[in-house]
């Protein structure tokens, strides 16, 4: 969230805190925080990140899949770490999409694998199937779809992930 108070440009992250905003390479800019600890012990540059089994995970990292299906809305949009969690899903919709598009590799678990930016999160429809990597739903009563962008692979680094948005060291989300 950026206001203006008093002619001086401030910026408040996702955990409220707020600061001076600074230029950081690559034309981005960021909070000026001291290097002090966060919310949870976490470090003050951290990232909100999403749990999300192989291959959907996989098949967002590659731009395949710009759809994540959940049945929980969040207000939060902006950069967003998707992480591999241990597990694979055992569907059959799950091993029809991996074997589509990577017939003779498997994914890392347990690891983030590439930063996209959410930016919207809607009521679930029919028409949303083909951008889900789905060839169709069997319901979407109080589904969410979120919408995903400019997906980012990052280089697989380990993370234990957890259920909803959790937080993630910066130092993590490493550009392949």
């Amino acid at each position: 969230m950026v206001r203006n108070m008093r002619q001086r440009l401030f910026v408040t992250d996702s955990l409220g805190r707020g600061g001076p905003r600074k230029r950081i390479p690559g034309g981005t800019s960021q909070i000026a925080t001291p290097s002090r600890r966060g919310r949870r012990g976490m470090p003050a540059e951290s990232l909100r990140a999403l749990s999300v089994r192989l291959p959907w995970a996989a098949l967002i990292a590659h731009g395949y899949k710009s759809i994540e299906v959940r049945s929980w809305p969040t207000d939060f949009r902006g950069a967003l770490a998707i992480c591999s969690s241990r597990r694979w899903d055992e569907s059959e919709e799950a091993t029809y999409q991996w074997a589509k598009y990577y017939p003779m590799s498997e994914g890392e678990t347990g690891c983030v694998v590439c930063l996209v930016d959410l930016v919207n999160v809607r009521p679930l429809t029919n028409k949303d199937a083909r951008a889900a990597c789905a060839t169709r739903f069997e319901t979407v009563d109080g589904l969410h779809a979120w919408v995903l962008k400019s997906p980012k692979p990052l280089r697989p680094a380990p993370v234990t992930g957890r259920l909803g948005l959790f937080e993630i060291p910066g130092s993590k989300a490493i550009p392949v």
